[in-house]
């Protein structure tokens, strides 16, 4: 009789969710389309004035920062989660990582 083969472990959920998050700080494409993200800029400038321009670099810096934001947002997100022994992202994490941010509304 042969002794038992030794299981082998399988990766939490948790752990998937640190190497996505890993995964996507270490890339430098963007998350977001350009298309969509850059019309969604130009609709937001005209609510605000009529005639406004932005160039290319500027709309490539908002969307880095943007997603910068998102990103570093969905983490902290995700550590609320995982420190409530949940795997799922929930509105009250997202709300609770803008909370512990000093964030206004």
């Amino acid at each position: 009789m042969q002794p038992p083969q030794p299981r082998r472990r399988r990766k939490s959920r948790i752990q998937n969710g640190y190497k996505e998050i890993r995964k996507y700080q270490k890339s430098t494409i963007f998350l977001i389309p350009r298309v969509p993200f850059v019309r969604t800029i130009k609709e937001i400038m005209d609510e605000f004035s009529l005639g406004l321009r932005i160039t290319g670099e500027a709309t490539s810096a908002i969307q880095e920062t943007t997603e910068m934001y998102l990103t570093n947002l969905f983490e902290n997100s995700f550590l609320c989660a995982v420190h409530c022994k949940r795997v799922i992202i929930l509105p009250k994490d997202m709300l609770l990582a803008k909370w512990l941010r000093r964030e206004r509304n």
